[in-house]
């Protein structure tokens, strides 16, 4: 249920001139993003077709004291296998991680995370603590699957690259869609975002390579992730 893009497109990632520019003469590589609020979980960001965006990226990071002068790259990005949030089976994807995430936190006593407000942008949900955690665990679950995949669900492949629109002036994710992804919920969650005016675009994260990991012993018989008993 992963999506192998046979095409590439073309991002545009914001940041400080310094290091763009030794990003670009391949004296370093580019900063990866990894708080707990990143939209599409870890990775380097950029912004599909949109240079505009990325400089408004940058310049906002500027105007924060983060940025000396704001600066933009351009890059043909190969998608591999991407986790593709606007292809239908991907959107799947995220209903046991999102079961597993539930359950380690019930396990634990703890809070589901939360999308939040900043104060100066009011309703926007621009802290994505919860879309963050959920794709955060579907990258666990790849990782820790043993070599025949969970029950249900099958072999799952590393992911390269997430793919997503970025909607602002909206609650992010919708957690319904995330727990029943049927066409009827996500029918209406469009319609009600679309009730005030909000800005789409199209963003990519790209993932850090890694090497391949050294083959485990025998598991022990799996079962596909549950939710843990409450011992709070």
């Amino acid at each position: 249920m992963t999506r192998y893009a046979t095409s590439f497109v073309l991002g545009y990632h914001g940041c400080n001139k310094a290091l763009g520019v030794e990003a670009v003469e391949r004296r370093t590589e580019l900063l990866l993003s990894d708080t707990d609020y990143d939209w599409l979980g870890p990775g380097a960001y950029f912004w599909e077709s949109d240079p505009v965006r990325a400089m408004e990226w940058a310049e906002a990071k500027k105007a924060r004291g983060d940025y000396e002068e704001p600066f933009v790259i351009g890059a043909a990005i190969d998608l591999g296998n991407c986790l593709d949030l606007m292809v239908r089976e991907n959107i799947a994807m995220l209903v046991p991680a999102y079961a597993a995430l539930k359950a380690e936190v019930v396990k634990t006593c703890g809070e589901m995370p939360k999308n939040k407000d900043l104060k100066q942008a009011p309703g926007e949900k621009t802290l994505r603590k919860l879309d963050c955690a959920v794709i955060r665990q579907l990258h666990q679950l790849i990782e820790e699957q043993p070599p025949e995949g969970w029950p249900g669900i099958g072999k799952l492949e590393p992911y390269d690259t997430v793919r997503g629109v970025v909607r602002r002036g909206n609650a992010g994710l919708s957690r319904r869609a995330i727990q029943r992804p049927n066409t009827r919920s996500n029918r209406g969650a469009q319609s009600q975002l679309h009730k005030r005016p909000f800005l789409r675009h199209c963003a990519v994260s790209v993932l850090p390579l890694t090497s391949p990991p050294p083959t485990p012993p025998p598991p022990e018989p799996a079962t596909a992730p549950a939710t843990a008993p409450s011992r709070c």
